[in-house]
């Protein structure tokens, strides 16, 4: 096994490293030897030296890594199927992108989207895993999940006291702390609040799929047989059983109204997966919002777009600072002086309290506004 992995840390090719990896797919020994160092989901009782230049196997196994260059999702793909489980919060299909919107199957739940953190609690024995979106463990000394009945719970991660509407994150942006602290072994007390949106049983966790719909999943978690100590109501997402696209829309709307960030969409039949996939069956419906601002200065592309725009700068009339760049090879391609001094809208998700816009996109030169008329 030494010998494969110096080989795949003897190339920086993905195609060499997979060609690898499928001269040795039928070795069942390195096959479980990849799955013992991949799994998130194993727990080890020590944490390995990854500063330790030994080809040790027991040393690379306790570091979650062979150090190659080689990820589960590499893996997964030479074998044709997932020995390495990804990880279980799955994304939704943005609304924009959803092209069967009449074929939306009612009725449907549609939850707010809150600004926190999406994170997923493992219940599998005495003490909760928790892990980040992106299959990172961290620790909590104590929580609402201490009671829960054994089961993956997908939640927001709050903040104590954030409500988690547009502009709270910055209030709400522990969930980083919380992974330095379990990395130094310091114990994690801060206090959280939750919004639980989804529920799988732990055996379809692990299998990395479900063939239970999402209706059963939803409404199993107000059911008496979970044994817990307190309303799981309480904790839950706040949404709406909705009949009808009027419903949906009224629905999306009040949330805006109220500063929500918007709304996720589950449809009952929705059967939960790990792999990664954006499916129709869950979608997200986000509200933008849009700013008309002033150019007033550009910098040059790199590399093959080193003689076109590659950025923007943007200012509104409180004096905050944006850069965008332009979307098309048409918008790139054009002259300084088409945009300096000129009105600029760009689409934006939320400012935060340091004047900070938050995902900005370049829409549209507003040739038809003076160059005061800005905001």
């Amino acid at each position: 096994m030494i010998n494969i992995i110096h080989k795949l840390r003897a190339t920086n090719s993905t195609k060499v490293k997979e060609r690898i990896l499928e001269a040795h797919k039928n070795d069942n020994d390195w096959t479980n030897y990849l799955i013992a160092v991949y799994n998130p989901y194993i727990t080890y009782n020590k944490t390995g030296d990854k500063n330790n230049g030994e080809d040790d196997l027991l040393n690379l196994k306790l570091c979650r890594s062979i150090r190659a260059g080689v990820s589960a999702k590499t893996i997964n793909k030479v074998y044709g199927k997932q020995i390495i489980p990804q990880f279980g919060m799955q994304k939704a299909l943005d609304f924009k992108n959803f092209k069967k919107k009449d074929r939306i199957n009612f009725p449907c739940v549609a939850s707010i989207k809150y600004d926190g953190f999406g994170t997923v609690c493992v219940v599998d024995g005495d003490k909760p895993k928790f892990y980040t979106s992106g299959g990172h463990l961290f620790e909590m000394e104590s929580s609402i999940f201490d009671n829960m009945a054994e089961g993956a719970y997908m939640f927001e991660l709050l903040g104590k006291g954030v409500q988690g509407k547009l502009g709270d994150r910055v209030k709400c942006g522990i969930q980083t702390t919380l992974r330095t602290n379990t990395a130094k072994g310091v114990k994690n007390t801060a206090e959280f609040d939750v919004r639980i949106f989804n529920y799988v049983p732990l055996d379809d966790f692990y299998k990395g799929k479900t063939d239970k719909p999402f209706e059963d999943r939803w409404y199993a978690m107000f059911d008496d047989n979970l044994d817990l100590d307190f309303e799981l109501a309480d904790v839950t997402a706040d949404g709406k059983l909705c009949n009808s696209m009027d419903e949906l829309t009224d629905f999306y709307y009040a949330t805006l109204n109220d500063g929500w960030e918007g709304i996720v969409v589950t449809q009952l039949d929705h059967k939960w997966h790990s792999d990664g996939k954006r499916t129709a069956g869950l979608f997200k419906r986000k509200g933008r919002q849009t700013a008309d601002l002033l150019c007033t200065d550009w910098k040059a592309g790199q590399g093959k777009n080193q003689y076109r725009i590659g950025s923007l700068k943007l200012e509104d009339k409180e004096g905050r600072v944006v850069w965008v760049a332009p979307r098309t090879d048409a918008d790139k391609e054009r002259g300084a002086s088409y945009y300096l001094d000129n009105i600029i809208e760009i689409a934006y998700e939320q400012i935060l309290k340091d004047g900070t816009y938050v995902q900005p996109v370049f829409m549209t030169v507003r040739t038809d506004k003076a160059k005061g008329d800005y905001q």
